[in-house]
């Protein structure tokens, strides 16, 4: 990487955590508190191993010292399947906020 350097960012987004209604999880604390409590016994959905969502999530509960089951499962089952969580980068908190 010696010959290289930054000239500008490529791509900026952001991620926003998602979690089923029935859950009745308020906030992202208030998530990482449940998970830690009873790890694995909780589990988190992405696109894919490997996917932006994985890893941003594995990021995430690396992070809080939490460990949960990885679901990769397409999003058409998230309604329905037995997951608890997602990671998204399509929905916004404003715009999740405004449609409650």
């Amino acid at each position: 990487m010696r010959n290289f350097e930054p000239v500008g960012t490529a791509v900026g987004c952001s991620c926003t955590l998602m979690c089923r209604k029935d859950r009745q999880v308020a906030s992202r604390a208030e998530r990482l508190t449940k998970s830690k409590a009873q790890p694995k016994a909780h589990s988190h959905a992405s696109a894919g191993n490997g996917s932006g969502q994985h890893v941003i999530a594995a990021t995430l509960w690396h992070q809080a010292g939490t460990e949960l089951l990885h679901l990769p499962w397409s999003l058409s089952c998230f309604a329905s399947g037995p997951t608890r969580s997602t990671t998204g980068f399509t929905v916004s908190m404003p715009r999740r906020q405004a449609s409650r």
